[in-house]
């Protein structure tokens, strides 16, 4: 008998509970209902952005250097640039190379040149979008690649630095191979409603270069990075 009284007991708590629920208030059930689907999305969120910021600069890294390398080729073919305008060597008595000496002037007209190639060049990318599927941002492996189309905009930083670089390396015996890079950097915002990734893009062409037969000098003129 107390078995079965219980058990009826643990039934009337039972009924009492479901019947509250069912009488559990639309708004209130509106506010639970609110709060899972809040929780679900923050969760999503802290899991999907690292993803979206590593695409995006990804994508924002490949777009910013191949748009400064076509401006800068893109120059340099328009205008070609003669090493010995930029570059003296000068000999001593002997026949050794005394010195190496560069044109400032001519070099800060080429640094001006290429970066205002350059800056051009990047105006046009707030233009240009990237598309990215949402599967990939999943970081999901058997996604990627797959499912609808997102728009990643590219905004530029207005402001790019820029240097000349020398660099003096062995083309062999008794010879150096001397490069002069133009070394450009840029800030390259991507956006991804509602996500943003800023990341900075630094690339280096070779503008000018020359074999130079002899030994170099540990110390010459006007030398190093031009900024």
């Amino acid at each position: 008998m107390r078995s079965r009284a219980k058990l009826f007991n643990f039934r009337k708590k039972a009924i009492g509970k479901k019947s509250k629920i069912k009488k559990m208030p639309r708004r209130t059930k509106v506010i639970a209902w609110a709060v899972v689907f809040a929780l679900i999305i923050y969760i999503l969120h802290i899991n999907v952005r690292p993803v979206i910021s590593t695409v995006s600069a990804n994508q924002a890294r490949v777009l910013g250097a191949a748009t400064i390398n076509r401006a800068v080729l893109d120059e340099l073919s328009a205008h070609e640039v003669e090493y010995d305008k930029l570059i003296t060597i000068v000999y001593d008595a002997a026949g050794n190379i005394a010195a190496v000496e560069s044109s400032a002037v001519e070099m800060n007209k080429l640094k001006a040149r290429l970066t205002v190639a350059v800056i051009e060049s990047l105006a046009a990318l707030p233009d240009q979008n990237v598309t990215i599927p949402l599967g990939t941002l999943t970081g999901i492996e058997l996604l990627s690649g797959r499912g609808p189309k997102l728009k990643l905009r590219m905004t530029p930083s207005p402001y790019v630095e820029s240097a000349l670089v020398n660099n003096f390396d062995s083309a062999g015996i008794n010879q150096t191979r001397h490069q002069i890079f133009i070394e450009i950097s840029v800030t390259i915002t991507a956006i991804l409603v509602p996500y943003i990734t800023t990341v900075n893009v630094t690339t280096n062409v070779v503008v000018a270069e020359t074999i130079i037969i002899g030994k170099v000098p540990d110390m010459f003129a006007d030398f190093g990075k031009v900024t």
